[in-house]
C-alpha cells in the first residue's frame, strides 16, 4: 500500500532517473513520516535500475519491510553502480534478507551493506 513518504519519494526517484550526477542519497525515517510503502519501493527500484551515478543509498529507519525490500532487490540485480546500501532499522525479516542475498549473487559491485537492527 501507499504510505505518507511514497509520493515525495516517487518525485525524487523520477528526477534521479534523468539526472546522473547525484552520488549519495539519504532518506531517513524522519523524512518519510510513516515510512516507505509499496509505491515508494517500486519508485526506488526504477531509480536504481536507471541511475548511473548513485553509489550510496541510505534508507535507514525506512520501515521498508519484506515487501518493500523485495521490490528494491529486483533493482539491485542489474545495478552496476551502487556500492553502499544502508537498510538498518527497516523492518526486514528473514524473507526479505533472503531476497537481498539472492540479488547480490549477480551484483558484483556492492561493497557495503548495512542490515543492522532488522526483525
Amino acid at each position: 500500500g501507499s504510505r505518507s513518504g511514497d509520493e515525495g519519494l516517487k518525485y525524487i526517484a523520477d528526477a534521479l532517473c534523468d539526472r546522473h550526477y547525484l552520488e549519495e542519497l539519504k532518506v531517513s525515517r524522519s523524512s518519510l513520516g510513516a515510512g516507505i510503502g509499496e509505491e515508494g519501493a517500486m519508485a526506488l527500484k526504477r531509480m536504481i535500475e536507471c541511475n548511473e551515478s548513485l553509489i550510496s543509498l541510505s534508507l535507514w529507519g525506512s520501515r521498508l519491510g519484506n515487501d518493500g525490500v523485495i521490490s528494491l532487490a529486483r533493482g539491485l540485480t542489474e545495478n552496476k553502480y551502487l556500492t553502499s546500501l544502508d537498510l538498518g532499522w527497516s523492518g526486514i525479516g528473514d524473507e526479505g534478507l533472503k531476497v537481498i542475498g539472492e540479488s547480490l549473487v549477480s551484483n558484483r559491485i556492492m561493497q557495503i551493506l548495512d542490515l543492522r537492527n532488522n526483525d
